[in-house]
């Protein structure tokens, strides 16, 4: 079963040829480690690559069934969202019952294994599991055993902070109007369809 995010890893793996110094054929992994937002400004700039400056869908209106021709802009529909601090750095959550742990924020790695899980409660230990970092070293059978028993309050507070930091482009909700009724027609932007449709 190909995933989302395996989808995602391979398209940018397949269309980068380099990451500062690194040749991406020589090392694939350097894709996988990259930080949501990071891998999000590359499939950004494959987009720009692919289609130019802008992207033309056709869009049903919902108000009178016409199909519209909806123009992206894709620097300007996409601002880029940035953050102040190192999103490499490790962080410290507290948790309910004073302790705090270590953590850092996922990469494509995580987005990948994350996607095994069958439910949300599962991807999400998955992804706890992966990003808590330990003082002394603990196997990944341990932290996901650790990461299921979690009460709901710190389950709540560890996602929070780990998938809080929303950097590289804001894709999401395009609005326009439709040109036969004025009816507004608002598109929900993902990458997938931003690249095949």
């Amino acid at each position: 079963k190909i995933t989302y995010a395996m989808y995602v890893n391979t398209l940018v793996s397949r269309a980068t040829v380099r990451i500062g110094d690194t040749n991406v054929r020589n090392t694939k992994s350097i894709i996988e480690e990259l930080i949501t937002g990071d891998r999000d400004i590359l499939l950004l700039a494959i987009l720009k690559a692919t289609y130019g400056p802008e992207r033309t869908f056709k869009y049903p209106c919902s108000a009178c069934n016409t199909l519209n021709e909806v123009t992206i802009n894709i620097e300007e529909d996409f601002p880029m969202q940035e953050t102040t601090f190192n999103l490499r750095d490790p962080f410290l959550i507290t948790l309910k019952n004073g302790s705090q742990l270590k953590f850092r924020y996922p990469v494509g790695s995580d987005n990948v294994a994350m996607a095994k899980g069958e439910t949300t409660a599962q991807q999400s230990t998955l992804l706890i599991s992966r990003c808590v970092i330990w003082d002394q070293h603990k196997d990944s059978l341990y932290s996901e055993e650790w990461a299921k028993n979690l009460g709901l309050q710190d389950r709540n507070t560890i996602l929070g902070e780990i998938l809080g930091p929303k950097v590289g482009p804001k894709l999401g909700e395009v609005k326009t109007q439709c040109a036969t009724c004025d009816a507004d027609i608002i598109m929900n932007v993902d990458w997938v369809s931003l690249l095949l449709a």
